[in-house]
């Protein structure tokens, strides 16, 4: 009995299914750190615009009030009115600030400390009744006001300037700070 062997070459040899391994393994860490970095850079961009929606509500509804703002702030907090003109007082070197808005009511935007989680927060006190302008989850870490005054006789005109800047809570990971600036104007007309 003649025994042929066939030699049949249509499988793979050890070796080369050792680099297709390799090969596929180390573009799959390529493939999984690309979508990885995807997904980092998303949740970055999401919680900055959250921040930035968040500060710039607040700043809408501050400027808002401002722009109906009426004389004699003094009346509203005489004791802590350091730096006053005709329109805003500036209290707390700088961050607090006392007007009278459009219906008459005494209104402060100050900073104060949340006792839950320890964050700043911006508040609103209106009429004697307080809230909060920005959310629990954001860290008001600087609020500034400034004002000025002309005396100028044939259009007397006050502006406050509000500087705002926070950083999120809600993730750790993503410390990303907004900053933002915006001055109101008021006048007699």
């Amino acid at each position: 009995m003649d025994k042929k062997f066939i030699k049949n070459n249509s499988g793979f040899t050890l070796l080369e299914m050792m680099i297709a391994v390799s090969l596929f393994t180390v573009v799959m860490t390529i493939s999984t750190n690309m979508f990885l970095q995807a997904i980092d850079s998303q949740a970055r961009a999401i919680s900055s615009k959250g921040i930035q929606e968040s500060l710039n509500f607040s700043l809408i509804i501050m400027t808002n009030e401002m722009s109906g703002a009426t004389v004699d702030p003094r009346s509203c907090d005489p004791e802590n009115c350091l730096d006053s003109n005709e329109y805003f007082c500036v209290a707390e070197n700088g961050g607090s600030l006392i007007f009278k808005n459009s219906n008459g009511d005494c209104v402060s935007y100050t900073r104060v400390m949340n006792a839950n989680t320890g964050a700043n927060i911006l508040t609103i006190s209106r009429g004697g009744v307080s809230g909060n302008l920005t959310p629990n989850n954001i860290d008001i870490s600087d609020l500034n006001f400034s004002s000025f005054y002309t005396t100028d006789l044939t259009y007397p005109i006050a502006r406050a300037t509000i500087y705002l800047k926070g950083q999120s809570l809600s993730r750790e990971n993503y410390p990303d700070t907004v900053s933002l600036q915006t001055t109101v104007a008021v006048g007699q007309q």
